[in-house]
């Protein structure tokens, strides 16, 4: 019974999360022309496509996860390869794409007409600016996470609830976290680009920031350290509001970069010779 719902439960998400999401696009007035119903010829063809690649990244990439929970897979990481570390960015992505490509197919009406450019929210007219405020923001948010962490891992331990902080880093970060430089690097700006693009750009102006942010925290669930993800939640709800701000995603997506290369450039591995050392 556990086995089949662990199957069937990610696959029913997916499934209710695209309506929700369509659903809410046409009641905020953000469905795109393409993907209305009874529209232009080919509409059909056009919502399974659209709605079909955001049912599957949001499977792959949000709810699978979820069924997984618990479950040791042993997974011999040092056989990873470079590309499946970009494999869940290369999903969103093409998610992006064909949702997009779907939706802004062109309407005889030219008036109904809108870009890419709009509906993800890259226009900006001084992106110098942005770029600047992204990585104050970063840099903030940032040391705003930490403290706060910090905050409640000291009250925890002060209710005598040590046992419920993670007593050592998940797997995955320690395998990333030894990742040649370059290539920290890069994960950290394609994270940023590709998932801010997706959560921000695509999902928030539909869904709104509470929504898109749980979605965003359980992207993140495969971590499997609960304490960890409130971090994440506090990080995601602060990006949600920057976007809505500054009314384009450019800063959430360097504050994001900036967030994740801080991570796994510094702290991270400072972090684990310390433990290092501190067992030796």
């Amino acid at each position: 019974m556990l086995a089949t719902l662990r199957l069937v439960l990610p696959i029913l998400l997916s499934m209710t999360a695209v309506v929700a999401i369509d659903r809410a696009a046409a009641r905020r007035g953000r469905q795109l022309p393409g993907l209305e119903v009874g529209g232009a010829p080919g509409w059909a063809a056009r919502r399974v496509i659209g709605l079909g690649a955001l049912g599957l990244a949001l499977y792959l990439g949000v709810f699978a996860p979820l069924g997984t929970i618990g479950i040791d897979h042993g997974i011999d990481l040092s056989q990873v390869s470079v590309v499946q570390l970009f494999v869940l960015h290369a999903v969103f992505a093409v998610a992006l794409v064909l949702y997009l490509g779907s939706g802004l197919w062109r309407p005889s009406d030219s008036r109904r007409a809108r870009s890419w450019r709009e509906e993800l929210g890259v226009s900006s007219a001084s992106p110098a600016r942005e770029v600047g405020l992204g990585l104050a923001s970063g840099l903030l948010g940032w040391g705003g996470v930490i403290l706060l962490l910090s905050l409640l891992a000291a009250l925890v331990v002060a209710l005598g609830g040590e046992q419920a902080l993670p007593s050592s880093p998940p797997p995955m970060i320690v395998f990333v976290a030894g990742l040649p430089w370059g290539l920290r690097l890069l994960l950290s700006l394609s994270a940023g680009l590709v998932e801010e693009a997706f959560f921000r750009g695509l999902l928030q102006p539909r869904i709104g920031i509470i929504a898109s942010s749980v979605l965003f925290v359980l992207a993140h669930v495969s971590y499997d350290q609960p304490f960890l993800l409130i971090g994440v939640t506090v990080l995601s709800f602060g990006l949600a509001v920057l976007t809505r701000w500054r009314r384009t995603i450019w800063p959430a997506v360097v504050a994001h970069a900036v967030f994740d290369a801080i991570q796994l450039l510094v702290i991270i591995p400072i972090a684990l010779r310390l433990l290092e050392s501190g067992g030796s």
